[in-house]
């Protein structure tokens, strides 16, 4: 016998939901007579549930297309509230004029990085740095390259005429006397009375005194003369430490590492074919690689001249513990010095 399957109606569906929450209403409230409505408490706790992840939301969109801002390592600084630029240097916020100045000053084309006032209020500030007139902005192109020039004209020695000084914007035609110097070429300069060496696009300052540098460096001081500088050419060039002779302490001291010889003196290491390849110098606890011209300046200055160790001794002796001595800078220059 096949018993036909009843489907329930609208009316009764309803009456049965109806049911449902007259049940519920009984069990939580104690009452059948439904004066408070289940649904519409449900429809506000869902809606408000919908208005809290909508402003969630939206608050997050803010964050990343509009973020409040810290200075942190940002080099330009701008004040969310007044449009004021602020160039950071070493700490201290710097008050530009415009964009422009403020990219100059910190040495970026970098955009600033808007913050409220009370972010900037956390820094020291300095005096306000900038170009009058400049514009704010100018267009950056990656591709771009800057170059620029100063030229002095020396002039005849014993004439007390200051150098003539060009600036130009650009790059020079390398001809003539303007050809780049070569990594062993150098030029005997003075300005303020003192000597210097320029070489490799920077400036060390020597004293003429020191035979033993001058003798290195091809100088004789009855012969050779400065060329005087100007102080715009004397501020474009970096300056290294003063080349002088290594300080080296108890020089003269017998060595514990090497038998025989004495603390100072220059060691030179020769591979299989018998050819120098390395320069070493003696302290009181180990062995530090110099240059050849460090190296010539010891030895000028050491009656005592210099030894030849096997390259198993070399290494034993810069191998030990004790003997590492990388700490020790003896000359700033040595590293990439004359040779």
């Amino acid at each position: 016998m096949t018993v036909p399957l009843n489907l329930s109606n609208r009316d009764q569906n309803s009456g049965h939901l109806f049911y449902n929450r007259r049940l519920r209403a009984a069990i939580t409230r104690f009452s059948v007579r439904m004066r408070h409505d289940d649904r519409k408490q449900q429809a506000a706790v869902a809606l408000s549930i919908v208005l809290v992840v909508i402003g969630i939301g939206w608050m997050a969109l803010l964050h990343v297309m509009k973020p409040s801002g810290l200075v942190g390592q940002s080099s330009i600084v701008g004040d969310r509230d007044t449009g004021a630029v602020y160039a950071k240097i070493n700490g201290r916020l710097y008050p530009a004029l415009n964009l422009t100045s403020a990219r100059l000053a910190v040495g970026s084309a970098g955009s600033p990085t808007w913050v409220k006032a009370s972010e900037i209020a956390k820094y020291p500030t300095g005096p306000i740095i900038g170009i009058p007139g400049a514009p704010d902005s100018l267009p950056v192109t990656a591709s771009a390259e800057s170059a620029w020039s100063v030229c002095d004209a020396a002039a005849a020695r014993g004439s007390g005429t200051l150098p003539v000084v060009t600036s130009i914007a650009g790059r020079l035609s390398p001809i003539g006397r303007s050809e780049p110097m070569s990594p062993k070429q150098a030029i005997l300069a003075t300005h303020k009375g003192a000597t210097y060496v320029i070489w490799r696009g920077q400036r060390s300052r020597i004293d003429p005194a020191d035979r033993s540098v001058t003798f290195n460096l091809g100088l004789d001081p009855g012969v050779t003369y400065p060329i005087e500088i100007s102080n715009a050419l004397f501020d474009a060039m970096p300056s290294t430490e003063p080349l002088v002779l290594p300080a080296i302490p108890g020089r003269g001291a017998p060595s514990r590492w090497v038998p025989g010889s004495i603390v100072g003196r220059v060691l030179q290491t020769r591979d299989a074919s018998g050819t120098v390849n390395g320069f070493y110098v003696l302290l009181p606890d180990g062995v530090q690689k110099i240059t050849s011209f460090v190296a010539d300046l010891l030895r000028t200055a050491d009656s005592e001249g210099s030894t030849t160790p096997t390259p198993d001794r070399a290494r034993q002796t810069d191998s030990n513990p004790g003997g590492r001595c990388a700490r020790r800078r003896l000359l700033s220059v040595g590293e990439a010095g004359f040779r």
